[in-house]
């Protein structure tokens, strides 16, 4: 039989053992806690570091601003498309020929980053006669020479009737004082008309001119 002294010791034994369950428990609860809170840190920090990498890829993507439209000083607009061919196209366009573009004339507008949104409209411009270049370097090269050859022009018109209205030219620029009655035009069969007085050749669908 037990002693009194033995039960007693017994029982604090018992004692000491839960408290230090206890402790260990409280410890381990407090390691554990610690130790997500320093996966959760890390993650966070990954997470931040991989929206860095991101947007540094965007950058590097975009080299230097594409923007759409740009105003010029004789009150016309430089629209510019940028095909996945990786090439550049560059038409001055009036207020008519953006309607048809799809374009705000009081609204400067940036490039489209979508791939199948850019060719589409890199396709409408080029129905319009847009110039085609290498790249933004290569018409900059062009543009800055002071000695450079004039480049064959295209002035189109699609009238409401179908078909449509080609005028080639070849200068450096507006010098032509007829092309003036172009830019007063308010409509696409305006355009047309004046087209017609100015020489265009009129053909019945875009398969049927081949030189554009």
């Amino acid at each position: 039989m037990q002693s009194f002294t033995d039960v007693m010791l017994s029982r604090e034994g018992t004692g000491i053992i839960l408290l230090l369950g206890i402790i260990l428990s409280a410890v381990f609860a407090w390691k554990l806690t610690s130790l997500l809170r320093q996966l959760r840190a890390i993650e966070q920090r990954q997470l931040k570091r991989d929206k860095n990498h991101a947007a540094q890829f965007e950058c590097s993507e975009k080299k230097y601003p594409e923007p759409r439209v740009s105003t010029t000083s004789n009150g016309m607009f430089m629209v510019r498309g940028y095909p996945s061919t990786g090439k550049v196209m560059q038409k001055l366009v009036d207020g008519v020929e953006m309607e048809y573009l799809g374009l705000n004339r009081f609204r400067i507008a940036d490039r489209s980053h979508i791939k199948d949104e850019e060719d589409e409209f890199c396709r409408k411009l080029l129905r319009l006669g847009a110039n085609i270049w290498q790249n933004e370097a290569h018409y900059q090269s062009w543009a800055q020479d002071p000695e450079r050859d004039g480049i064959m022009q295209h002035e189109i018109g699609y009238p409401s009737s179908g078909g449509m209205w080609l005028l080639k030219r070849k200068d450096l620029g507006e010098q032509d004082e007829r092309l003036a009655m172009l830019r007063v035009c308010f409509t696409m069969d305006e355009r047309c008309w004046v087209l017609k007085r100015l020489g265009a050749k009129f053909y019945r669908s875009i398969e049927e001119c081949r030189k554009i």
